[in-house]
């Protein structure tokens, strides 16, 4: 019988999965213009204003920018006394050993279920904004860290919003405290919400996304064509004239878009170094899939894990942690159970400073 001694690291990223390349394959990318230098154009996207969509220019910073974590598997290293060797299995991908291959998977969910559900950050004033009350279960509030070392500043604060829905509680309870709001989401129905939804909310239809992409969606039902704008969030600031700025809360419901967005654009800038409190709410939709192999499920454990420790390599330790208790939706790996959607509160605890947003 082996006996683990020590444990190491390897990189081992993940290759897509069949639904991110059927994906990539079937969109219709209208724009596509991230640079390696800075453009001025004007983009226009049919059947809106320009102040709508705030198409006036677009930016790619120059700058080199920290690439996206790597995600690792966990290579055991066995001593055999006898014979005063030691070998080394990467446990994550040799699957001829099946009890060892599945006992890997357990090590690897343990540590994705610790590090996205237990709290690093004792925060002594947590305060709820927002939300609602179902049949006595709360749904859509968040929480703020209001203690003093890491508190938004009120009367000065900015607060980004991705991902309303119709649920501006939140953002009209920030706004109230005291914060700049900007609040966003695109599909038909949101043409009925002026620009001012709220005193200091702004509404801008415009959906986070990891590149700049008009994608064309067509109801067969109602025969018509419907545009959903995305947009990256470092080009997002600089419309906004906020990009060197501090933002003070990040807060992100996008239904399970949050991993290749941070991978793909987030992690890619400093944008985080620069945000103070990140809310999200985290899809881990990957274990829902029927009769999931063994293998897949280990690529979704890294691909999640990457996310958690690409946010703790840069400061951020995570304050609040709760289930989703209106939609509880578990799933069950290798035998342990546990939850696939939850809200979390990370805080950043290596703040970087910005500057004043750009006025005019």
């Amino acid at each position: 019988m082996l006996m683990a001694a020590s444990v190491t690291y390897i990189r081992a990223p993940p290759p897509p999965t069949p639904e991110e390349l059927k994906f990539a394959a079937s969109v219709s990318v209208h724009a596509d213009r991230r640079t390696t230098s800075p453009a001025s154009e004007m983009v226009r996207v049919a059947g809106r204003s320009d102040e709508e969509t705030m198409l006036t220019k677009f930016y790619a910073s120059t700058a080199e920018r920290p690439a996206p974590p790597n995600i690792t598997s966990p290579v055991v290293s066995t001593s055999n006394p006898s014979t005063n060797t030691t070998t080394y299995i990467d446990i994550a991908t040799d699957s001829s050993n099946t009890t060892t291959f599945t006992t890997s998977i357990k090590l690897l969910l343990f540590d994705l279920v610790k590090i996205y559900s237990t709290p690093t950050f004792k925060c002594i004033k947590l305060l709820k904004q927002g939300g609602r009350t179902c049949q006595r279960i709360p749904d859509g509030d968040k929480k703020v860290c209001i203690d003093s070392n890491v508190a938004p500043s009120r009367n000065s604060c900015i607060v980004y919003s991705f991902g309303v829905g119709h649920d501006f509680s939140f953002d009209k309870a920030m706004g109230q405290y005291g914060c700049d709001v900007f609040s966003f989401d695109d599909d038909v129905y949101h043409n009925i919400y002026q620009r001012n939804v709220f005193p200091r909310v702004v509404f801008i239809q415009i959906r986070l996304g990891s590149k700049v992409l008009v994608l064309d969606v067509v109801d067969k039902v109602k025969n018509t064509t419907f545009q959903y704008l995305y947009r990256p969030l470092d080009n997002i600031m600089f419309l906004l004239k906020h990009y060197d700025a501090n933002l003070d809360v990040l807060k992100m419901d996008v239904e399970g878009d949050e991993w290749q967005i941070f991978l793909d654009s987030i992690f890619r800038t400093d944008v985080l170094e620069r945000t103070r409190q990140l809310s999200v709410e985290v899809h881990m939709t990957d274990f829902l899939k029927h009769d999931l192999q063994p293998l897949e499920a280990r690529v979704a454990i890294l691909r999640y894990s990457s996310f958690f420790k690409g946010l703790k390599s840069r400061g951020f330790e995570l304050a609040y942690y709760e289930p989703n208790y209106i939609n509880p939706t578990l799933a069950t790996v290798e035998g342990v159970t546990f939850s696939v959607l939850g809200e979390q509160l990370w805080v950043n605890t290596r703040l970087q400073p910005g500057q004043p947003p750009t006025k005019g």
